[in-house]
């Protein structure tokens, strides 16, 4: 074998070894598999995220908290001023009612100590209480059927309270054809209603009928 020829040879072989390890880079640049030590680069990665959140988080909630802290020492502080001034308010109210208290004790001392001189005269006696009774409106009726109703009112304008009878004349056409006593307990100052009931005489309801009101 001649020199060039070998050297031939020898350079077609470089040239195959090269293609060839060229063509097995890319090959197992597309079949790169995770390393353990990239499994654990991308678990570190993920806790640092998620640590980073919780601490954000951590950081709202401290915000939070330390806000209502603040609202609550404002709070108390306004509590403390109100009590202390309803105490002050209590304390002055306290040392007004001792004051009015002393001043009743002083007065009412010296008005018990004071005599009256006697004018010789007796005291008038108090006027006896007395019942006045009057009807200060008219009788009121109503006809039904064959019954006639009467509510009249009494009033009490005297001092003592009045047990008394009182009577109801059922007048037609200005006639008294009808009567009816009823006992009353009233009042001084007080108004009661008595009532009474009739009997019409004929079904036919004909001329007026009226009522008065005595007492006895």
């Amino acid at each position: 074998m001649t020199w060039q020829r070998w050297f031939s040879v020898v350079t077609v072989a470089l040239v195959a070894g090269l293609v060839g390890c060229g063509g097995g880079a890319e090959q197992a640049a597309e079949t790169e598999f995770l390393t353990a030590d990239k499994v654990d680069a991308l678990v570190a990665e993920q806790r640092g995220a998620r640590a980073a959140q919780m601490a954000a988080l951590d950081r709202e909630a401290l915000e939070v908290v330390t806000r209502q802290l603040e609202t609550l020492v404002i709070e108390r502080g306004q509590l403390r001023e109100e009590l202390a001034a309803a105490r002050a308010e209590a304390e002055r109210y306290e040392a007004g009612l001792q004051r009015c208290v002393s001043e009743l004790n002083r007065t009412g001392r010296s008005q018990v100590g004071t005599i009256v001189p006697d004018s010789g005269r007796a005291a008038a006696p108090a006027p006896a209480a007395r019942a006045k009774l009057i009807a200060p409106w008219l009788p009121e009726l109503q006809i039904v059927e064959d019954r006639i109703y009467v509510n009249a009112y009494v009033m009490n304008e005297g001092t003592g309270d009045a047990e008394a009878q009182v009577t109801i004349d059922l007048l037609h056409d200005g006639r008294r054809v009808d009567s009816s006593t009823v006992p009353a307990w009233i009042p001084a100052g007080s108004t009661d209603m008595v009532s009474a009931e009739f009997r019409l005489r004929t079904g036919e309801v004909t001329g007026s009928y009226a009522a008065r009101v005595r007492f006895r």
